[in-house]
């Protein structure tokens, strides 16, 4: 993906930092103008954006998501579209990923910590279930 950093898209969201790149997406920080809050953007990455089978992925994703309300769950806003560019809108949470985490401070957590981090884990995914919703891609990276 062309360099988008420091960037406005649609005339809204400030692109301020890129967050990490995923299989088929990459996750920026921005600023939204309208709501004067700080969100994540999720791209469909370049080389799948003109794919329609990555595309239904994307906005199945996305509808997914969409349908799921949960203190555990990023809160989903919208899908975009500014051109070729397709991107979801998040929320932003500001932390580390436990992969992170894990390799920062070992990959043995106290028995605390771990239950600290899997008992909302479960939580979420328990609802996810209940609404029909697998994640698929449960892993340190995405927690």
């Amino acid at each position: 993906m062309e360099n988008i950093i420091d960037q406005t898209i649609l005339n809204r969201y400030r692109v301020e930092g890129r967050i990490g790149l995923g299989g088929m997406s990459e996750v920026y920080r921005a600023f939204d103008q309208q709501r004067q809050i700080t969100v994540a953007l999720k791209f469909l990455r370049e080389d799948f954006a003109e794919d329609p089978e990555f595309e239904r992925r994307f906005r199945k994703e996305a509808s997914a998501l969409q349908r799921l309300t949960h203190p555990g769950i990023v809160r989903y806003y919208e899908l975009e579209r500014d051109g070729a560019q397709l991107f979801m809108v998040m929320d932003f949470i500001d932390g580390i990923a436990l992969r992170r985490h894990l390799f920062l401070n070992g990959p043995i957590l106290a028995p605390g910590e771990a239950l600290g981090i899997l008992t909302p884990i479960a939580g979420a995914l328990n609802y996810a279930h209940a609404q029909g919703v697998i994640h698929r891609d449960i892993k340190p990276g995405n927690i």
